[in-house]
């Protein structure tokens, strides 16, 4: 098979659990007096999208531009990879650490800039600020615990764990270049202006940050990202917000 019919089909997996989330949500929101609850739903959750998760990295790990540093040779020719090895090679190449993820669903406002304005954000968040190479974040470390002992861990499937397991997925599949093709077609990565899929394709393929004065953003159920343009500042608030008819409705 074709290596964009399996991220296709890991994604349409994603969407199916975050569309369980979504429902499991309405019914818990993600306050903060809520964060720290936990639930049998959670934990299958946690465990099912950090699976596939582990999937992406597994089928990303020999990619054309992890071997463009000869330093992460070892990294992605290694025969049974592991969570360091995924470090060195996403943070590498993709700096996610550094990168928010909006969870749409809950806003705060906020004034603009310097002036009166005031306008509406969607709470951000840095799944993998906290991942070094000899720690992952407290949300892989616990998926990883509950599939092997869920009586022990189970209270450790909190409503936090696992809404950072899943931004940190959606982090990946947008990031990564070959996911980001597959993304495109589905309307989760547009750019702003509504240009053909094609011309996105050829013309915002690489890193970031881009090249250009346009913003490329990714929207899924529950979670935003907004990819780092030369140009364009990120602006969660004109990009998710109200007004973004650029984008999404």
């Amino acid at each position: 098979m074709e290596p964009e019919f399996h991220y296709r089909f890991m994604w349409e997996q994603y969407s199916v659990l975050e569309q369980e989330l979504d429902q499991f949500r309405k019914l818990l929101p993600a306050h903060k007096q809520n964060l720290g609850a936990w639930s049998p739903k959670l934990g299958f959750l946690l465990v099912n999208v950090c699976s596939i998760l582990n999937s992406l990295f597994k089928a990303a790990q020999n990619h054309s531009e992890f071997q463009k540093h000869d330093a992460l040779k070892i990294h992605w020719t290694r025969k049974n990879p592991g969570y360091k090895d995924f470090h060195s090679l996403f943070e590498t190449v993709y700096h996610r650490s550094t990168k928010p993820v909006y969870y749409l669903p809950l806003r705060y406002k906020t004034t603009l800039w310097d002036s009166d304005v005031e306008v509406e954000r969607p709470v951000e968040c840095y799944p993998f600020r906290d991942w070094s190479p000899n720690q992952p974040p407290d949300w892989w470390t616990w998926h990883n615990k509950l599939k092997h002992d869920w009586l022990k861990f189970k209270e450790k499937a909190t409503l936090k764990e696992t809404l950072r397991g899943f931004a940190g997925t959606f982090l990946v599949f947008v990031q990564f270049l070959d996911t980001r093709n597959t993304l495109i077609d589905v309307d989760v990565v547009r750019l702003e202006g509504g240009f053909a899929k094609d011309s996105i394709k050829q013309d915002f393929g690489g890193l970031e940050p881009l090249p250009f004065y346009q913003t490329l953003a990714a929207k899924s159920k529950l979670f935003g990202y907004i990819f780092e343009s030369e140009g364009c500042p990120r602006d969660p608030s004109r990009v998710f917000g109200p007004d973004s008819f650029h984008f999404y409705r």
